[in-house]
Formats: structure tokens, C-alpha cells, sequence
């Protein structure tokens, strides 16, 4: 008796440890709300698409809200309601009236998200875009009542370079943050991922409507995210962002590679909005490839 006595504490006390080294599973996303999502998105992306073939005016009447604002800022464009952006559109169109472009990919939200964009039969001064060099183009669109209310334009970071609009130094600090970003995130250790984010940084996830607010709580979100994902992979496909503006935005297109349900290597796209100051993130949003998260099990 006197032996159960001094085992049982001990047993009970590494069940609790165990548990503690073990958060609860992450809650799936419902397949159901994501692919009504994907499909009211991929609606709304198709027909922005259209509208920029056609550069029919009342066409993006349609499209837009009254209030509409569309901002470009690596070309210092900002813009608001349909009569604007319709010139906006007829812009673009002066530096090539063949161009055409083509959607590859789309990162939602529940409610809003990203196009990717290849654009090519593009000229600026010596620069030609073409279909196999296209020019790299990235569309947040946020929407409200199946209407487009605001769209901010992003380029990928090579097309901006080639472009010659942001300074060699806003293009290092752009590729070193999301080179950190990438790293800490792969590396288990929730000490290197706090040291990304200030103290009062704000992180949003728009699929598993995850919100951390201060540099403590992201961190004890990513000790959940290193437990639910062990030996989880980021690696960036696609650098973009914002080539001028105060506070500029940078993003970057992630696969993450883990493991689905049956033990499978499998790999989550992801999409990272990143907002700095003094090279500390305040401010994050992730979106998500729906198909991605349906084949890894993020969503069931």
C-alpha cells in the first residue's frame, strides 16, 4: 500500500505534464462554410477579371460599391468610386491595349481575400511584359454585400525591382522580414517567433478567425501551433508588397509542409500580410488556398 502511495503522485503528475506538452487539437475549419467562401470569392475574382478585359464602365459599376476606394500605392494612385476606377483600369490599359492577364491562385477568408495575377502584352519605357516574363500582380479585395469595396494593389517584388519604384533599401528590408518570418516559423522555438512582433502587434487569421493581440499571446499561439504541427516547414514562393507609402504592406505567398491525418506529407498555402515598425511586425493577416486546406485535413 505504502508503495501505490509514492507512485500514484508521481504517475498523475507525468499524465498532467504529458497533457501540458499537448495542447487540444485545433478545430477544423467547416468544408462547408470554406467552399461557400471559395465559390461567393471566386465569383466576385472572376468578375473583376472580366471587367478588366472588357474595361466596360458599367461593368465595374456593378462590380464596385458606390464607395469603392482602390488604392496602388507603389504607383501612387488612390482612387474612389466606380467612375474612378474605371479610369484607373483605362491607365493600365495605356501601357499596352492588347494586355491581358490571367488568375492562378486565390488565398480566401470567410469573407474576403487575394488574387494572384500573371499580366503580360505590358510595355513601361524599355521593359516588356510578356506571358512567359509576366508582370506579377496581387489584389486584395475586400468586399461587402457581394461587392467589391476596397481594392489594394500589390506587385511582386522581382516586377517591382525590374520596375525600378522602391529603393534597394525597401526591397532588402521587405525580403529580409519575410526571410525571418519564414524562418522563425519553422523553427519549433516560440522565443524566435516572438522576437518577430512588437508588443502590442495584432495577429488575424481570416479562415480559423483566430485574433492574438500583444507579442505574449502570439507567442503562446505559436506553442500551440508548434504542438499541433510538429516539425512544420515554411517556405515562400511568391515575395510581393507595397513598393512606396508610408507603412507599407508586405506580403508573401507560404506553402507550409506537414503531415495530414494519416501521417502524409501534404502542404498548406498560405498567404501573409505584414505591417512593420522599427523592423517589428504591429500587424498580420493570414488568408488561406482553400484546396490546400481541404487536402491536409485543416478543413473537414
Amino acid at each position: 500500500m505504502r508503495i501505490w502511495r509514492i507512485i500514484l503522485p508521481i504517475f498523475l503528475l507525468s499524465v498532467v505534464a504529458c497533457g501540458g506538452s499537448h495542447p487540444a487539437p485545433r478545430q477544423p475549419v467547416t468544408i462547408n462554410n470554406l467552399q461557400t467562401s471559395e465559390a461567393k470569392f471566386g465569383r466576385i475574382a472572376g468578375s473583376l477579371l472580366e471587367t478588366w478585359n472588357t474595361k466596360d464602365a458599367q461593368a465595374v459599376k456593378d462590380l464596385f460599391t458606390e464607395d469603392a476606394e482602390a488604392y496602388d500605392r507603389s504607383f501612387g494612385d488612390h482612387v474612389v468610386g466606380p467612375d474612378q476606377i474605371t479610369g484607373l483600369i483605362a491607365i493600365v490599359s495605356a501601357f499596352g491595349p492588347n494586355w491581358e492577364a490571367r488568375q492562378t491562385d486565390r488565398y480566401i477568408g470567410l469573407e474576403n481575400g487575394l488574387v494572384v495575377d500573371e499580366m503580360w502584352n505590358l510595355k513601361f519605357g524599355s521593359i516588356q511584359f510578356t506571358q512567359d516574363h509576366p508582370m506579377m500582380e496581387i489584389d486584395w479585395l475586400q468586399t461587402r454585400d457581394d461587392h467589391i469595396s476596397n481594392w489594394t494593389i500589390f506587385y511582386g517584388l522581382d516586377t517591382l525591382e525590374e520596375l525600378a519604384v522602391p529603393s534597394s533599401q525597401r526591397l532588402d528590408q521587405a525580403r529580409s522580414l519575410l526571410s525571418s518570418y519564414q524562418t522563425a516559423w519553422s523553427t519549433g522555438q516560440t522565443q524566435a517567433v516572438a522576437q518577430l512582433y512588437s508588443n502590442d502587434a495584432v495577429r488575424e487569421d481570416m479562415v480559423f478567425m483566430e485574433r492574438q493581440e500583444g507579442q505574449k499571446a502570439i507567442a503562446t499561439f505559436a506553442k500551440s501551433f508548434f504542438g499541433w504541427y510538429p516539425g512544420a516547414q515554411w517556405n515562400i514562393s511568391l515575395e510581393f508588397g507595397e513598393g512606396r507609402g508610408e507603412a507599407p504592406i508586405t506580403g508573401g505567398l507560404y506553402s507550409i509542409k506537414v503531415t495530414d491525418q494519416n501521417g502524409q506529407p501534404c502542404e498548406v498555402k498560405v498567404a501573409v500580410l505584414l505591417k512593420t515598425a522599427e523592423n517589428l511586425i504591429y500587424q498580420e493577416t493570414l488568408y488561406y488556398e482553400a484546396q490546400s486546406l481541404i487536402g491536409c485535413g485543416w478543413a473537414r
